[in-house]
C-alpha cells in the first residue's frame, strides 16, 4: 500500500510553446502518473503544433492544492475555463513557482517532453522560436542609456556596445546581469525599463514595426 506522502507528491510544471507567444500552460502530474506524462503534455493535446518547452518545474506535496491555489491567483489571466493556459509574462509564473520549491524536477519533465519528438517536430519547434536578434539600437536605445530594474528602481544598469550593458564596473549581457536578481530568468526584457517602459514592450513594438515596414 502506498502512503499518502507518496500519493500527494507530484510535480508543478509551467510549460511554454513557440507556436503560442504570450501563453503559458500551468499544469501538474502525480508521481503515480511520470510515466504518462508526455502523453498529457504533448501527445494527449489536442489541436498543439508544436512540441511544448517546460520553463519551470518543482516537486511538491499536496501538489493537487497547490495547482488549484496557482489557478485561482492566475484566474484573470486564464482564456479558458476548461484549459490551464494563461495569458501573460512566464517571468511571473516562474516568480511564484520559486516560492512552492526549486526548480528541480525540469530536467525529469523536458526528457519526457523530448522523448517521443521527432527531428522533424524538433526543428519545427526551433525555426519557430527564430526571431530578429536582441538589438537596443532596434528600440532606439543609444549606448550609455540607463535601464531600471523593475523590481527595484535604484539598481540601475548603462547600455554598452554590441547589446552588452554595463553594471558595477563589469561588461555583460543583459541575462547575465538579470541571472544576478532572478537566477531562473527565461527572458531578461521584462525585468528592465527604458524611460518607464518595459523593455518587453518596446522590443514587440519594435518588431511590428519592422514588419511594417516589410
Amino acid at each position: 500500500m502506498r502512503n499518502m506522502d507518496e500519493e500527494n507528491y507530484g510535480i508543478v510544471y509551467a510549460l511554454t510553446n513557440p507556436a503560442m507567444p504570450g501563453l503559458v500552460k500551468i499544469g501538474m502530474t502525480s508521481k503515480l502518473e511520470i510515466d504518462q506524462r508526455k502523453n498529457q503534455l504533448y501527445f494527449g493535446s489536442s489541436g498543439v503544433p508544436l512540441p511544448f518547452e517546460c520553463v519551470y518545474a518543482c516537486k511538491v506535496k499536496d501538489f493537487e492544492k497547490t495547482e488549484k491555489a496557482l489557478h485561482i491567483a492566475f484566474a484573470p489571466h486564464r482564456i479558458n475555463p476548461n484549459r490551464e493556459f494563461f495569458k501573460m509574462e512566464v517571468e511571473r509564473v516562474i516568480a511564484i513557482l520559486e516560492l512552492l520549491g526549486p526548480n528541480n524536477a525540469i530536467k525529469e519533465v523536458e526528457e519526457d517532453l523530448e522523448a517521443g519528438i521527432s527531428d522533424q517536430e524538433r526543428s519545427a519547434r526551433e525555426s519557430m522560436k527564430k526571431r530578429a536578434p536582441f538589438s537596443f539600437e532596434r528600440m532606439m536605445i543609444p549606448v550609455g542609456a540607463k535601464l531600471n530594474y523593475r523590481d527595484d528602481d535604484s539598481i540601475e544598469i548603462e547600455v554598452a556596445e554590441k547589446n552588452k550593458v554595463i553594471y558595477n564596473g563589469e561588461t555583460m549581457s543583459l541575462t547575465a546581469v538579470t541571472r544576478l536578481f532572478k537566477p531562473y530568468v527565461v527572458h531578461p526584457t521584462p525585468y528592465w525599463t527604458y524611460e518607464g517602459n518595459k523593455l518587453s514592450d518596446l522590443w514587440e513594438i519594435s518588431l511590428g514595426e519592422c514588419c511594417s515596414e516589410e
